[in-house]
């Protein structure tokens, strides 16, 4: 086939009457506004999906107390209760397990199904020094959960030893882990000499 007979068969094919609507008798401006109402039929069928679908959050705790995730639609504003966890306060819930985009439940809504992650930090615990007749130093010390005590007082008590400070007949010294979430009395343990 030459180069004429090539461009004669494209014309015939997309020339007029050619091209989309070729060997279609309706007018064109009828199948446009027929494309047209498809076309927002199709976007309202989107947007009645979007509104009614149902998405899932769930909360990970990061160590806390479970909590069940939460049914809601799109556009909801969604209340979660703080959840507990022994020896830390709740700082709020997050987008991401780097804890770096906090969910704002005033200024956010949903979107989609995902999970917010939890964070938190360590309280601080009073401890109370019981120096059961020994010289006192100090009266009481604050220490943070899931840290170590630090450094603790070395009382004398004459005719005694110190030999350290004790919590439910169990040793706590400075490297010792504050385990307890509440504050709790440290008691001098002696030797007579």
């Amino acid at each position: 086939m030459d180069e004429k007979e090539e461009i004669e068969k494209k014309q015939k094919n997309w020339g007029p009457g050619g091209g989309m609507y070729r060997g279609v008798n309706v007018p064109v401006k009828i199948l446009n506004y027929v494309i047209i109402t498809l076309m927002v039929i199709l976007v309202g069928v989107v947007v009645f999906l979007a509104l009614n679908s149902h998405f899932t959050i769930n909360l990970d705790t990061n160590g806390g107390e479970n909590i069940k995730p939460i049914e809601c639609k799109y556009g909801d504003s969604i209340v979660i209760d703080e959840p507990l966890k022994a020896g830390y306060s709740f700082e709020g819930w997050y987008l991401d397990q780097d804890l770096k985009h906090e969910w704002d439940p005033l200024t956010q809504k949903v979107e989609q199904s995902m999970t917010l992650y939890a964070s938190w930090k360590p309280i601080k615990i009073n401890v109370v020094f019981d120096y059961d007749g020994g010289n006192v130093i100090l009266e009481h010390k604050e220490v943070i959960y899931d840290d170590i005590y630090g450094e603790l007082p070395r009382p004398t008590k004459e005719g005694y030893q110190f030999l350290g400070w004790i919590y439910n007949n169990e040793f706590i010294t400075e490297n010792t882990t504050v385990s307890i979430n509440g504050e709790h009395v440290l008691k001098a343990l002696w030797q007579s000499q």
